[in-house]
């Protein structure tokens, strides 16, 4: 209960009758998807794309020479001697640029694709529209 106000007020208010019909609300217009094609393929090139920065950076990962983070087994000297597995270092960046571009692509297809219009049916149709 707020400071201030008292219960018997509230109770000498007339309740509200007033009920709304569909004639009192204008509708809204009906709005779809601009193109649902592109915008399901633009999910699809951006969430594949997503996944594969992470293969890319797993894969360029496995192949450097950096697998040895101070573990009491790792020997430094040994290590070093070990070169780079130029095949998965060069794969994984090959993925990573092919999944960027993938994701550039896919980001602008799915918002272009997802904007909503309004029905051209519902635009010729106005509520103050004269008929003879």
């Amino acid at each position: 209960m707020m400071l201030g106000t008292s219960t018997t007020a509230l109770a000498d208010e007339p309740a509200s009758t007033t009920t709304l019909t569909s004639d009192s609300v204008a509708a809204k217009p009906q709005r779809v998807r601009h193109n649902p094609t592109l915008f399901a393929t633009g999910l699809v090139l951006a969430i594949t794309g997503g996944v594969g920065v992470g293969v890319g950076g797993g894969l360029y990962i496995a192949g450097s020479n950096s697998s040895c983070f101070n573990a009491p087994f790792c020997d430094p000297k040994e290590q070093a001697k070990k070169p780079d597995d130029e095949a998965l270092v060069n794969g994984g960046i090959a993925i990573m640029i092919m999944s960027a571009v993938m994701i550039a692509v896919g980001v602008p297809m799915a918002i272009i694709g997802g904007k909503k219009d309004v029905v051209q049916s519902a635009l010729n149709e106005s509520p103050l529209a004269f008929r003879f």
